[in-house]
């Protein structure tokens, strides 16, 4: 009995422990429950500006020559001389002296002519003097209109006459083959190819060289029919548009358009346009001299500048969202979405009409989970991320 109620009192003390216990931990006093903080979303801003922005469209194309000439022989002969270390690569003179050929019987043929035309002037002169004597001696002599043709020798004056001129123009053909003996640069050039060497007995029609001209080079620009419009092309005197070409080294070349082309490429349905290049063959200017020529068949990237656009806010291309509109930074650094008109669609950038004001600030960091009123903490874009000249891909609307 007597262990039965130290048992009882023990569990009694036990549960007076624990609801202790319990008292205590709830009488503790509980923390507040709060919401965590909203954090702001770091994002690069650019604060938009209207004013006047020029188009420039961002094409490519491929470098051909400007003038092209494959040089052939015109009468035959043995080539006895060549000009000096022509080669393929080398540059020429308008004027100089590329191929000779033995001109021996060339220069007996313009010797044997001169004295044809020679005789052909005593006989012309001798008939002269016939006729002063046939005028004497039929003076006063009744005779009709042809019989005095006759008496006084008029058709043997023509004939010499005649003669004259056949042995002047036979002349003229032995100067001409003599000439052609001599084979010179019909302009400045760069050797595309040479043909010849010297020994070599060549004929009338024989390709010798072929040249490409050094004073200018097209370059071939292929774009949208519908881009045609932000080109300006030369009119009245004035010239066209001002081009920047590129090539695959970087070197950079000034130039303008100077022709459309009239039709479009078969298998694109492209337009094209013609753009002249100066001096394709020297450094540009301001570059080092071992800049790279402009050679035949480059394949090139060329910044045609278009037309200006006035009142337009100008942005890069990853600003916009969805086609057609932006986040802005709004009141309280929230964003808000703005549908906005874009005038010209560009690779890197945009110009827009429409839906911005003076001041607004543009998210251009990609967020791919944005929503309206969210927070942001905007910062400017860095100088090397402004835009500064848009490069026009595929323009919109008039």
């Amino acid at each position: 009995m007597a262990r039965r109620s130290q048992l009882v009192v023990s569990v009694l003390v036990l549960l007076a422990g624990v609801a202790a216990a319990v008292g205590l931990v709830m009488a503790r006093p509980q923390a507040a429950q709060t919401e965590p903080p909203e954090r702001a979303v770091p994002v690069r801003v650019i604060e938009a500006h209207r004013g006047p922005s020029a188009v420039v469209l961002d094409l490519s194309g491929t470098v051909e020559p400007s003038r092209r000439a494959d040089l052939q022989a015109e009468v035959s002969g043995r080539v006895v001389e060549l000009a000096p270390e022509l080669e393929p690569g080398v540059r020429v003179r308008k004027g100089d002296l590329l191929v000779r050929m033995d001109d021996a019987r060339y220069r007996a043929a313009v010797a044997a002519r001169r004295a044809q035309l020679a005789q052909a002037m005593v006989q012309v002169r001798e008939e002269k003097t016939q006729r002063r004597i046939a005028e004497q001696e039929w003076k006063g002599v009744d005779l009709d209109e042809d019989a005095a043709a006759i008496a006084l020798r008029e058709p043997h004056l023509e004939s010499a006459r005649a003669g004259v001129a056949s042995a002047r123009a036979q002349l003229e053909a032995a100067r001409r083959d003599l000439a052609a003996t001599r084979i010179t640069a019909p302009f400045d050039a760069v050797v595309l190819e040479k043909r010849v060497e010297i020994g070599e007995v060549v004929g009338p029609g024989v390709p010798i060289l072929s040249l490409a001209g050094t004073e200018a080079a097209w370059v071939r620009l292929f774009l949208a029919a519908d881009d045609l419009r932000w080109i300006r092309l030369p009119r009245d005197g004035e010239p066209g548009a001002a081009v920047r070409v590129v090539q695959p080294d970087g070197t950079e070349r000034r130039g303008e358009v100077v022709h459309v082309l009239g039709s479009v490429e078969r298998r694109g349905r492209q337009a094209q346009i013609l753009v002249r290049v100066d001096r394709p063959f020297d450094p540009p200017e301001g570059a080092s001299d071992g800049a790279m020529p402009l050679l035949d068949g480059t394949f090139v990237r060329a910044f045609v500048e278009g037309r200006r656009l006035d009142g337009v806010v100008e942005l890069p291309a990853r600003a916009v969202v969805e086609g057609d509109a932006v986040w802005v930074v709004g009141e309280g650094d929230r964003l808000v979405r703005k549908r906005v008109k874009i005038a010209f669609r560009a690779r890197n950038r945009v110009l827009v009409a429409e839906g911005l004001e003076d001041g607004d600030r543009v998210v251009t960091t990609p967020l791919p989970t944005a929503s309206e009123g969210m927070l942001v903490a905007p910062e400017p874009v860095a100088d090397d991320e402004a835009p500064e000249a848009v490069e026009a891909a595929a323009p919109e609307g008039p």
